[in-house]
């Protein structure tokens, strides 16, 4: 008997940290489905706008093209574009990435340009919506 005992107790062990691990499986696929489904969102509030952007005291300005290139700025021609992330978008020059960082209104962002030099951005308009 008491070895029946010892097998039930394993057998309940085992099946309830299989219920815990597939519970924790799932809170995972939820919270990435969720992070998913907020970069898109987030990618249709910017795409097909312009932006005024702020760097050594000067302005620049550039748009981000539904095709995930970067337009209007030639210096940017060649830089694509990408949501990573709700509120962050990498724009991507090959060998160099850099990181625009939205506020929640995605009405402004804040960077570190290429140079290392903090840059700030301002929604000029939207083009393509």
């Amino acid at each position: 008997m008491h070895k029946k005992g010892a097998d039930v107790l394993r057998v309940i062990s085992i099946f309830l940290f299989s219920i815990f691990v597939m519970s924790q499986a799932s809170a995972e696929q939820s919270q990435n489905y969720e992070k998913v489904v907020d970069a898109v969102a987030f990618k249709s509030k910017i795409v097909g706008t312009t932006w005024a952007y702020r760097w050594r005291d000067r302005e620049y300005v550039f748009s981000l093209s539904p095709d995930g290139s970067i337009g209007k700025l030639n210096s940017w021609s060649g830089v694509s574009w990408v949501v990573d992330q709700p509120r962050e978008v990498i724009l991507d020059a090959g060998s160099q990435q850099m990181y625009l960082f939205f506020n929640s209104e995605a009405s402004s962002f804040k960077t570190v340009d290429w140079d290392g030099q903090r840059a700030t951005g301002v929604r000029v308009f939207e083009d393509y919506q």
